[in-house]
């Protein structure tokens, strides 16, 4: 029998209660941490221009980095960055600077897709534990991200060379 992922737990679906504090009690673990594939997003809140901090699932390559907003557009950081996709990345200690915007073309949609789903880190086994039943596997993970790009919105955020 194949496990499910657990009721409250729904991409495309907006955020709960419970996702915000879980949100607000991993981000210091994050910003922090050696946790290859998670990071720290802060945008500008479109109404306010303070700045906003959220952790999320970012998946490095190159200049780029992939990541899903998986409540979709209902998801505030999605919103403030739509609003101004000027942002700013903290990934395994370094702080990086980028322009994020939505996949130009199918290739680059597959591209990122593929980056996102396929990447497999130490930290979504965790994840993994926390949203879906069961003991955590490659497979499970891979199915998860998969359900979050799909349902989601994914984003490419173009990182901007760091001055010297």
């Amino acid at each position: 029998m194949r496990a499910k992922p657990r009721r409250h737990i729904v991409a495309g679906e907006p955020v709960k209660q419970r996702v915000r504090a879980l949100d607000a009690l991993l981000r210091p673990w994050f910003a922090h941490g050696p946790h290859r594939g998670m990071g720290v997003l802060t945008t500008t809140g479109r109404r306010t221009g303070e700045r906003r901090r959220h952790c999320v699932r970012a998946i490095r390559q190159g200049n780029r980095v992939y990541l899903v907003s998986i409540s979709g557009p209902h998801s505030a950081w999605f919103l403030n960055a739509r609003a101004n996709p000027e942002v700013r990345l903290r990934l395994a200690g370094q702080d990086l600077e980028g322009t994020i915007r939505e996949p130009r073309d199918e290739a680059e949609r597959a591209h990122a897709r593929t980056a996102y789903v396929g990447t497999v880190n130490r930290a979504d086994y965790v994840e993994c534990f926390i949203h879906w039943r069961g003991r955590p596997t490659r497979e499970k993970i891979q199915r998860l991200h998969g359900m979050w790009f799909e349902a989601g919105e994914p984003l490419v955020i173009e990182l901007r060379s760091p001055r010297s």
